[in-house]
């Protein structure tokens, strides 16, 4: 039988030994995104707007969320900044892919949606 060993980088804080709160914390982000993909998508603003909208939806979840898990809850312990990008990161993905591309939208002349 082969034997392995797991060293832990950072040792998960005493208010979360199981790093339970820590993995259920990033469903909410994630699930987040696609309100303002969703809106961005309905809504139609145009480049720049656009970009600022999802942009202000990602720095304002991250911070909450960060503010959530380091503050109240007290599951993260590092560098709060960076802490902060990780959520924003994963609604600006969930949002930008739910958005899509400029040419999901686009349509033929005939009408219909390109194959």
């Amino acid at each position: 039988m082969l034997a392995l060993w797991v060293t832990d980088v950072v040792a998960a804080p005493g208010t979360d030994p199981r790093g339970s709160v820590l993995g259920a914390s990033f469903l909410p982000p994630a699930i987040a995104g696609v309100l303002p993909g969703s809106a961005v998508t309905l809504l139609r603003p145009r480049g720049g707007r656009a970009a600022l909208t999802l942009t202000g939806v990602t720095v304002t979840a991250g911070l909450g969320a960060t503010a959530l898990t380091a503050g109240r809850l007290g599951v993260i312990t590092g560098n709060w900044w960076a802490e902060a990008g990780t959520p924003g990161l994963t609604v600006l993905a969930s949002a930008g892919r739910s958005r899509g591309s400029p040419r999901s939208s686009a349509r033929h002349a005939s009408g219909r949606a390109p194959c």
